[in-house]
């Protein structure tokens, strides 16, 4: 199924919305119907585990059974759009509209379940903050943070604070006085702070819930830059609250996008910042999901390009990022999730429909678990930087 969409006519991707959006007319449900009946048994069933999340639970369940750990992620690309223009979306509509997304989050936290294998094979659960936070907020207190980061690394006389946002991110006081600044300018407004504080608030909900069944995971996934270092930030303090050194059991890991050039530099601060801070930094490099966005938008505002200028840079930059995690994966002052669904010929590992998970105790060495249903002797390996290596598994089928 993957193969043919890959074949698919580029016409057929780029008009993909305008294709379905007709079926979406209430005058129109018998077009909608016959549409939606045929993407839930042909596209649908290949790339999402359910609607629910009691029916992505049962999917997981199956799959844990056979021996494969799973992500459950709530699709909620873009779920609560901002238009602060439109009489019909009050705050109070926009906030029951979060508040819903954050139950949905929960539900998939407790719908999750862990491999069999145990502690090397914890739950997995997807977060994205948009979908607790208004993104207009999102940015609005990004610039605040970017602005403040640069005001220190000029005082400091060095770019090294651009890209260590956990020594605002980690200081209430100084986050408080960032946003106070913020409002007082008129980059944000009252309404903006509170309603990044009652984000926090779900995501703090949904990091709690998670550390109560034990053994789950929280991955906060990465967004666009001019969201990020205010979801960096967020996810930097729910790391400091729930991924406490002395613990068994780490609950946030942030995301990584490989494709920016800024990537190495951040891992690094945030890593510094967790080892100063005494807590672990959860951390899951990716290539990235945003790139044409990206560019797009740094062009129409004459920025540079903050992206790598070929897969290979981008290749290059995600062995490099997983490379620097592992000394902290050794110390135990890191969890590394590497989750890659294809085999890639250019990465320090190889992968086929697989995942490596890589995490640390204080009590054992590191330890590289490999799962896939078609290996019934699924043994555990003690690998180093050099050589962690893997057989290209056969999928079954």
């Amino acid at each position: 199924m993957l193969g043919s969409c890959a074949y698919s006519p580029p016409w057929l991707v780029e008009r993909a919305a305008a294709v379905y959006a007709p079926s979406s007319s209430p005058s129109t449900s018998f077009r909608r119907a016959a549409l939606n009946a045929l993407l839930a048994r042909s596209l649908y069933p290949h790339f999402c585990a359910g609607a629910t999340a009691a029916e992505a639970s049962r999917v997981a369940d199956r799959l844990a059974e056979a021996g494969v750990g799973s992500i459950l992620n709530y699709a909620a690309e873009e779920a609560v759009e901002d238009e602060e223009t439109e009489e019909s979306k009050t705050r109070r509509n926009l906030d029951a509209a979060r508040d819903a997304a954050a139950a949905l989050f929960l539900a998939s936290v407790a719908g999750a379940r862990p491999s069999p294998r145990g502690d090397l094979r914890p739950a997995w659960v997807a977060v994205k903050i948009s979908a607790l936070v208004s993104p207009t907020v999102l940015e609005r207190a990004s610039s605040a943070v970017l602005l403040a980061s640069e005001e220190a690394a000029k005082d400091a006389k060095s770019d090294a604070p651009l890209f260590d946002r956990g020594a605002l991110a980690l200081d209430d006081a100084k986050m408080e006085k960032i946003l106070t600044r913020a409002v007082d300018s008129g980059a944000m407004t009252e309404e903006d702070v509170l309603g990044l504080k009652r984000g926090e608030e779900r995501l703090r909900e949904i990091a709690s819930a998670a550390a109560k069944k034990k053994n789950t995971r929280l991955i906060v996934d990465a967004e666009q830059t001019w969201l990020q270092p205010q979801i960096d930030v967020l996810a930097l303090r729910a790391m400091r609250e729930f991924n406490s050194i002395t613990d068994d059991n780490p609950v946030v890991v942030q995301t990584y996008q490989c494709y920016l050039r800024s990537t190495p530099r951040r891992v690094a601060a945030d890593a510094l910042r967790a080892s100063q801070e005494k807590f672990v930094h959860g951390a899951k490099p990716v290539r990235g999901a945003y790139l044409s966005a990206e560019r797009a938008a740094a062009s129409a505002k004459g920025l540079p390009d903050p992206v790598h200028g070929s897969i290979e840079g981008t290749h290059a930059c995600y062995d490099a990022v997983v490379g620097s995690l592992f000394d902290g994966v050794k110390r135990g002052s890191t969890q590394l999730l590497v989750a890659v669904r294809e085999f890639e010929k250019k990465t320090s590992f190889f992968f086929r429909k697989s995942f490596f998970i890589l995490t640390s105790k204080k009590s054992s060495p590191l330890s590289l678990s490999l799962f896939n249903t078609n290996h019934k002797n699924k043994t555990k390996t003690k690998p180093s930087l050099t050589t962690a290596r893997a057989s290209r598994p056969r999928w079954p089928g």
